[in-house]
């Protein structure tokens, strides 16, 4: 008796190779990391030689059925993993809309409105005596 794979996420179900001398039906216990007794498995295989079980939490546990052990790291679900970015497409700098929506840097008349406002504050100050 062997997991299919040595790593799962959590919410996984959990396939098992039927070993040399086992049955059609298997029961296992699962250990914690810390050696502590968790839980008992039983394992249905097929015809095929392959079985399931159901998902276990995020974890390490050691699996002992008889003489066999098996080791199974369960990592956190998938839903908790980033996602890398997908982009099919590509037009990076040549969106029409991004080049036509320029902020007041780019435009002239907002450094002359600036400008004649500052003016216009300075002769103001002066005209009221305000050095």
């Amino acid at each position: 008796m062997a997991p299919l794979a040595s790593v799962y996420r959590e919410g996984d179900r959990i396939a098992w190779i039927r070993g040399r001398g086992v049955d059609s039906t298997l029961k296992a216990v699962i250990l914690s990391y810390e050696e502590r007794p968790l839980d008992t498995l039983q394992i249905r295989f097929g015809s095929n030689g392959f079985g399931e079980t159901g998902p276990l939490p995020a974890g390490v546990y050691r699996v002992v059925a008889g003489d066999d052990t098996a080791l199974v790291a369960v990592n956190a679900s998938r839903e908790l993993l980033p996602k890398r970015p997908a982009l099919r497409t590509s037009s990076v700098g040549e969106d029409r809309a991004l080049v036509r929506a320029r902020g007041m840097r780019g435009e002239p008349w907002a450094y002359l409105l600036l400008l004649a406002l500052l003016i216009a504050e300075w002769l103001g100050r002066r005209r009221s005596g305000l050095r």
